[in-house]
């Protein structure tokens, strides 16, 4: 995973999964934020949020936090990886050595699940969940599905 779009409904939770992302995985973080407005709550003029945007799409690795406009999202979305919008309830994503990490996401969220990346989904609690996965490129290995260790 070297380019991650993170987007989603205000107050969703999408910057903490960011920063949680950018943690894990040490990818440089950029909020959409920092290249939309000026101190004080000024924008910033179109153009020159786009040439920003284009500047960081350019970068070799990031984590991008927001959606901007639609034209600039829709670029982003095409340099990513995996993308994972949650539309009800919870999901879990474990995942690393002995499946130790785990990033949770809500109603709103997206979350990137690298190419290769061995992981496990699930649901906590009763409530099932329900999500639209989209994935980028097709060149990698294919997704088997095992089952998880029991509980």
């Amino acid at each position: 995973m070297k380019r991650v779009a993170v987007f989603g409904n205000a107050g969703g939770g999408k910057s903490t999964l960011a920063k949680r992302l950018a943690d894990l995985t040490r990818l440089p973080l950029y909020p959409l934020d920092t290249i939309q407005w000026k101190a004080g709550g000024r924008a910033v003029p179109h153009e020159e949020h786009l040439r920003a945007h284009a500047d960081l799409l350019r970068q070799d690795e990031w984590i991008i936090d927001g959606f901007g406009c639609v034209a600039s999202a829709w670029e982003r979305f095409s340099q990513a990886d995996t993308l994972v919008y949650v539309l009800s309830g919870t999901v879990v994503i474990d995942f690393g050595e002995g499946g130790r990490q785990a990033v949770q996401a809500g109603v709103g969220d997206f979350l990137v699940i690298p190419s290769g990346l061995v992981h496990r989904e699930s649901t906590p609690g009763d409530e099932p969940s329900g999500s639209v996965v989209i994935r980028a490129g097709g060149d990698g290995p294919p997704t088997i599905e095992v089952d998880g260790p029991s509980s």
